[in-house]
């Protein structure tokens, strides 16, 4: 049951975490307004996947008013919870460009780019932020700049409702490309024109007829190829302001049909831009690299404390091991002098101990083993020469074969005991050396 449990558990784990990394919701920012509005947009899954694929969301207006709208911060912030963000900020913000560097080093790359465009800038390099395309075109690398001041603005305003967002894209660079056309998208607040796959601004509707020709005359004086068909889509309320084309533009305008109240989440758009602002500086794993690099002494420092702990532990335990190791074969030592006749010696303390209990439920006199081993102890290696080579008891008697230093070191021996109240006789003394090998006979006291 237990198994099934963390089993259940694990999986659902997993399942949050898969969903929350499928599910976005989608801010395209309004200029302006005041207070300033949203349109939002929550793709369901399978909408979702179409994004994924370039294609449009959704046919079907009445099903995708469930969930998109327009709101303010405060409203969009309940909407956000546990959600990934993307960010769609005005193409009229970011200047979009295409620079040829003889070099495929992305960092030589991204340190040409500013100076290669400086002439085209009206504000300080220091001033922008320059995102550069990983890979390049027969046109070069596409660039998109903004400035420091427009992501930290935009930036702030969710972090004061504490929303963290993902990814920056601009709308320019969502609206589709087909080869050979244009995409043009008519808005309240103004159009937006994409021309390729890098090439995209944002158009005041004002002056639109002046400059869609003004582009196509760029067009016509590069190349003897056919002007460029332009797709329109008009997302202008009922009742605007019709606008009014030369007829060098209206004879390439193309008009696409929408659903009642259309909106620009409905058009075929394209999320896969490489030009994500949330790059350099602002990417994430470049705060996060900030935010630690004042602790990566302290770290390392950690790490090198928890080192030498480690080696200090490693090395007391392999000494404690020796210790134990010598320890053992001391007791196997003494165990094997204490009985000689034994073999098998596994667990010297726990034989002992069970050769002691023997002994003792054997011993029936005055003088039993442990009564005479302990009145005797002191004085048998009370002398700095004296070894014990083996000990027996036996018929109440303690029989001991030891090692002097001379025959006098036996008779001092004898002395002690006797002295200890203990009956002693020598059974031998040889002399081996300058050492004397006796064998003594230790019984109880009569007394």
């Amino acid at each position: 049951m237990k198994k099934v449990l963390l089993a259940y558990f694990y999986a659902s784990a997993l399942g949050r975490i898969v969903f929350m990394a499928t599910s976005t919701l989608y801010i395209r920012w309004i200029d302006g307004q005041s207070p300033q509005q949203f349109a939002w947009y929550k793709p369901t899954s399978q909408q979702g996947r179409s994004a994924r694929r370039s294609r449009p969301f959704s046919e079907n207006s009445e099903a995708s008013s469930l969930n998109q709208g327009v709101c303010d911060l405060a409203t969009l912030q309940g909407l956000a919870l546990g959600l990934r963000l993307v960010l769609i900020v005005p193409g009229r913000q970011v200047h979009l460009a295409s620079v040829k560097v003889p070099s495929r080093n992305q960092q030589k790359v991204a340190q040409a780019v500013p100076y290669a465009l400086e002439d085209e800038l009206s504000e300080e390099i220091d001033d922008l932020h320059f995102v550069v395309s990983r890979r390049a075109t027969d046109a070069g690398y596409a660039v998109a700049v903004t400035s420091h001041r427009s992501i930290a603005d935009w930036l702030h305003c969710f972090d004061t409702v504490a929303l963290r967002i993902d990814q920056i894209s601009v709308d320019t660079l969502l609206l589709p490309v087909t080869p050979g056309h244009w995409t043009l998208l008519l808005e309240p607040q103004g159009a937006l024109l994409r021309q390729g796959e890098d090439h995209a601004m944002a158009l005041p509707l004002a002056s639109l007829d002046m400059l869609l020709v003004t582009l196509l005359d760029g067009v016509a004086a590069e190349s003897e190829a056919e002007l460029p068909a332009i797709i329109l889509y008009d997302l202008r309320p009922d009742g605007s302001e019709p606008l009014i084309f030369s007829e060098q533009v209206a004879a390439q305008l193309k008009p696409q049909p929408l659903p009642a109240h259309g909106s620009f989440w409905q058009l075929p758009l394209i999320w896969s831009s490489p030009l994500q602002l949330l790059q350099g500086r602002y990417s994430r794993q470049e705060q996060l690299g900030k935010l630690l690099k004042p602790w990566r002494a302290v770290a390392l420092l950690s790490l090198l404390l928890a080192a030498l702990l480690f080696a200090e532990r490693y090395v007391t335990y392999t000494r404690q091991q020796a210790a134990l190791h010598d320890l053992v074969a001391q007791q196997t030592q003494i165990y094997r002098d204490a009985f000689p006749g034994s073999r098998n010696v596994v667990n010297p303390q726990v034989q002992m101990q069970q050769q002691l209990a023997q002994l003792r439920r054997s011993d029936g006199g005055q003088a039993g083993f442990l009564t005479l081993l302990n009145s005797a102890a002191p004085h048998l290696l009370s002398d700095s020469g004296n070894e014990i080579h083996a000990l027996r008891y036996r018929q109440q008697r303690l029989e001991l074969t030891m090692q002097f230093k001379s025959l006098a070191a036996i008779d001092s021996l004898k002395g002690r005991l006797e002295a200890a109240q203990l009956l002693v006789t020598i059974d031998s003394a040889t002399s081996r050396g300058d050492t004397v090998e006796g064998r003594l006979t230790v019984m109880g006291s009569a007394v």
